[in-house]
């Protein structure tokens, strides 16, 4: 009988702990609703990166970039009046054409004089932003319920919003800034949903961005102020990131220290070069933090 008794106790037990486990929706009470953003964020993230790396290889020529790209066009015009020796004759006999022709000539290859002009990506990029647009309309009540702040939320709809209409400007440097601004949320939206990264890294990301646009643009109050936000956060981050990463927090260590001694040659050049290291650094920790 006492047998019975215990038996139907452990039972109950038991019984009870699986219905405790059961919640809405099927899932485990047990089973955190924050345990990392939702998988929309991941595409964000990816599209997002994705579209600045392609603005700043358009907008962000050093001057070495320039030199290349005015060679080239030097080399295609040589040619090109190389060519036409041939009938001068012909062109000679209509004077109309051949002065309407060369002025319209010069005036092409000189369309893309402004570094940051990005007229020609505006189709391109008008399908990225509005993709990243519809991800971030979809993944909004999931970051609510997962406990992200209204607020934060907001904001960075504004400054998605701010940068959607800075394209219309073609000032490719205008538009990083801005969308520079909507990332800068994304850590902070993030921060409370166990990411396998630590959001840190996205904060030292963005504040790298605004060194880089801010040397470009002679910007030196941005320059010098961001660097020490780097430092605060990475001092923050290197605690929270996973045993193993010794070689890729090394590396990043080296890059940061870098990009600080080159802020002191405010030579746009160099500071893109330390600022591309420290990216790409990031990149490799990131992806480690993820095995």
């Amino acid at each position: 009988m006492a047998f019975l008794i215990i038996f139907m106790l452990l039972f109950s037990l038991t019984a009870c702990s699986s219905l405790k486990r059961i919640s809405i929706g099927g899932k485990d009470e047990g089973e955190n609703i924050n345990e990392g953003p939702p998988q929309d964020m991941q595409s964000l993230e990816r599209d997002l990166n994705e579209l600045v790396d392609r603005v700043e290889r358009q907008a962000l020529k050093t001057s070495e970039d320039k030199s290349q790209a005015q060679g080239s066009s030097d080399s295609t015009n040589e040619k090109n009046k190389a060519g036409g020796s041939d009938d001068s004759v012909s062109r000679q006999s209509d004077g109309n054409n051949t002065s309407k022709g060369g002025p319209a000539e010069e005036k092409t290859g000189q369309t893309n004089g402004d570094s940051n002009d990005i007229s020609d990506m505006m189709s391109e990029l008008e399908r990225n932003i509005g993709t990243i647009h519809k991800i971030w309309n979809r993944v909004q009540p999931e970051l609510l319920k997962k406990g992200a702040d209204r607020a934060d939320i907001d904001a960075a709809s504004d400054a998605l919003n701010r940068a959607t209409a800075t394209m219309d400007s073609k000032d490719g440097l205008a538009f990083l800034k801005t969308i520079n601004q909507f990332y800068r949320y994304i850590p902070d939206i993030e921060e409370n949903m166990h990411p396998q990264t630590p959001p840190g890294l996205m904060r030292i990301t963005y504040y790298a961005r605004n060194i880089l646009y801010g040397a470009f643009e002679d910007d030196q109050k941005t320059v010098s102020g961001e660097m020490p936000k780097i430092e605060d956060e990475w001092a923050a981050v290197k605690p929270q990131l996973k045993k193993g990463s010794e070689s890729q927090i090394n590396q990043l260590e080296v890059s940061i220290d870098e990009l600080q001694n080159s802020l002191e040659e405010q030579n746009k050049n160099l500071i893109k070069i330390k600022t591309d290291i420290v990216l790409d650094d990031i990149k490799a920790l990131v992806e480690k933090q993820k095995k």
